[in-house]
């Protein structure tokens, strides 16, 4: 846990990472910890992505999904979470063996469904090159910025989109893998979130690999 007292030292010795169109990215260090702090843009006109973010990067966390939450400032409008050590999504396909991509790419599909059955849509789905960090051989989920709740989440189905196509499929032709019937069964879960046709979903990436 991160006490408020914690936060404030971390915001106090924090140095620039990166600024994104809402978001500007920290890294601090205290006790010999490593923690990555948020707080908006300044320049953005978006409202109440931070204090989000939080609420989702929280929630997520009781299902395994997203770095670890630790305090959300509400006086400063900051977060605090886990550091994620790791290769981006984007370079590590490209040096990912065969198996270790269907491990990750499952892996990546269970996240989804998560988020799925609670109602969360990350909005990123098709495109999460830049939302995945890839931690030794494990892809974990980051950015909740613009996740809202939705009684219809598509993060299965957008993820389906995105290997099914461009640059993933490049990547996964390399390895002898087509994925192109993966949109029929992916628009057959969405109609109801079953189990059962999730499972079809994970033995065609089984059986295409």
């Amino acid at each position: 846990m991160v006490s408020k007292q914690g936060a404030r030292q971390l915001w106090d010795k924090k140095f620039f990472l990166a600024k994104g169109k809402r978001g500007v990215v920290y890294k601090s260090v205290l006790d010999g910890k490593v923690f990555l702090l948020k707080s908006r843009n300044p320049c953005s006109n978006a409202n109440n992505t931070v204090a989000g973010e939080a609420m989702f990067n929280k929630a997520l966390n009781k299902t395994g999904v997203g770095p670890k939450f630790y305090y959300y400032d509400k006086e400063n409008d900051f977060l605090v979470r886990e550091f994620v050590e790791g290769v981006p999504f984007n370079k590590w396909v490209e040096n990912a063996s065969k198996e270790e991509l269907l491990g990750a790419l499952i892996e990546v599909l269970v996240q989804c469904r998560k988020m799925d059955l609670l109602g969360i849509n990350k909005y990123e789905m098709t495109n999460p090159y830049k939302d995945i960090i890839v931690r030794g051989g494990e892809p974990v989920l980051i950015d909740f910025e613009r996740c809202r709740y939705t009684q219809r989440p598509k993060n299965v189905t957008q993820f389906c989109q995105f290997l099914s196509k461009g640059r993933m499929k490049d990547v996964l032709s390399r390895h002898n893998v087509s994925l192109d019937a993966l949109n029929d069964l992916a628009n057959n879960y969405k109609k109801d979130y079953d189990k059962e046709k999730f499972d079809k979903i994970k033995i065609f990436l089984r059986e295409s690999f």
